[in-house]
């Protein structure tokens, strides 16, 4: 029998899609300035997550970082080193980090993007960027990364009374 972490809570979720993500990711591609600059940003709290503008200033960072990499990935493309379409990197990614994981930041992107905040979308397209750059350095390295903070969030969700386990039947 395996378990189910259910009922986790909204803030904090979305606190994990916008900093601890993509700094996993930063730090998996060696950006560990940018990815403790993105770390160190205030917690998402239930005001900031409805506030009407609450979650610009994680989606700023997060766009300049994501461009930033995207950037780096175009110049090291070009070298020939990578044709390969942009929907297989993706599904490469997906893979990889594993589809719980992306699942859960898809669901939390399409959440946000229902509520018009581009956030989460910014911290998804910065997580498959660090691992199309991870490619040319040391594969794996986001993957694993990224995949420690999935677990991460679950276990201190349990801990910390943000969320609870069910049992799920295979």
């Amino acid at each position: 029998m395996t378990v189910l972490v259910v009922d986790i809570d909204e803030e904090f979720a979305v606190d994990w899609l916008v900093r601890d993500l993509p700094g996993a990711a930063l730090r998996g591609v060696a950006r560990s300035a940018e990815a403790d600059r993105i770390q160190r940003q205030a917690p998402v709290t239930a005001s900031t997550l409805h506030a009407r503008n609450g979650l610009v200033r994680y989606r700023r960072r997060l766009e300049r970082a994501a461009g930033e990499l995207a950037a780096v990935v175009a110049v090291l493309e070009l070298s020939g080193r990578a044709g390969r379409p942009e929907w297989e990197q993706e599904a490469q990614a997906y893979a990889e980090i594993g589809s719980a994981c992306m699942d859960l930041a898809y669901q939390l992107e399409h959440r946000l993007l229902s509520r018009g905040e581009q956030a989460g979308r910014c911290a998804v397209r910065l997580v498959q960027t660090a691992h199309r750059l991870d490619a040319f350095l040391r594969p794996g390295a986001v993957a694993a990364a990224v995949q420690q903070t999935y677990c991460t969030l679950f276990d201190t969700a349990v801990f910390e009374g943000r969320g609870r386990l069910l049992p799920a039947y295979d």
